[in-house]
């Protein structure tokens, strides 16, 4: 990343979640303080298991992709939530396995606790565990609770579920969207690298390695039975 940006080249990290609108207007609700202070969020990226013949054989290789599911699917709800509340993780406990794939050589299933800098506390589900019966082979979602409101985000479904009990708010409604999230992303990284350096990643490489952290400390958490800390400083 220094190298990056001494040579001004542009880092960008494939967050596909940050381009959907549901959830950018998640992120201004909880700006404008909709829902008043938030303290909870449960949130999910599940897969369907066994693998579909689309994923590269890597994925499932400890050695070349780090780890299973939690690996591959907590980054960008651990991501998504960062983006929501503008506040890091310092506290990371879990518990991984493999439950679905049998023979697989990495984990397949877990649950990852989060404590974040501001006093929220969260919950992530990364599991390869999508029924088939599931019209999608993914889903992601994220439930977040304030003070005197709550939201649902519902990537599938395409719809963000407001109830708030603010006097100025718009009390119980759903925000529908729809936009093609792999091309919005293309789009943006193609505009940034026209445009030059002063247009800033969506999601850079600082959002990277913060999501691969907590990955990784997911990963020590259930190993050890112990709650990782994670530092807020920048890198």
């Amino acid at each position: 990343m220094a190298a990056c940006r001494t040579a001004t080249v542009q880092f960008h990290v494939a967050f596909v979640c940050r381009f959907l609108p549901a959830l950018q207007e998640a992120k201004r609700i909880i700006e404008a303080g909709e829902i008043g202070q938030v303290f909870g969020i449960v949130g999910g990226n599940r897969g369907r298991p066994p693998l579909p013949p689309t994923y590269p054989a890597w994925i499932t290789t400890e050695e070349h992709a780090g780890g299973g599911a939690v690996m591959d699917h907590s980054v960008h709800v651990t991501d998504a939530m960062r983006f929501i509340t503008g506040a890091e993780v310092v506290g990371v406990q879990a518990e991984t396995a493999t439950l679905y794939n049998e023979g697989l050589a990495v984990d397949d299933c877990g649950l990852v606790l989060l404590t974040f800098s501001d006093g929220t506390a969260a919950s992530v589900d990364p599991s390869w565990s999508m029924p088939h019966a599931n019209p999608f082979h993914y889903d992601f979602y994220l439930r977040v609770v304030g003070l005197e409101g709550a939201f649902a985000l519902d990537d599938t479904r395409q719809s963000l579920r407001v109830a708030s009990d603010i006097p100025t708010s718009r009390g119980e409604v759903w925000e529908p969207f729809g936009v093609n999230i792999d091309l919005e992303l293309v789009r943006h990284f193609v505009n940034c690298v026209r445009e030059g350096v002063p247009t800033p990643p969506y999601a850079s490489g600082e959002d990277g390695l913060r999501a691969l952290e907590i990955a990784l400390a997911a990963y020590e958490a259930s190993r050890t039975g112990r709650t990782v800390e994670l530092r807020t400083t920048d890198h």
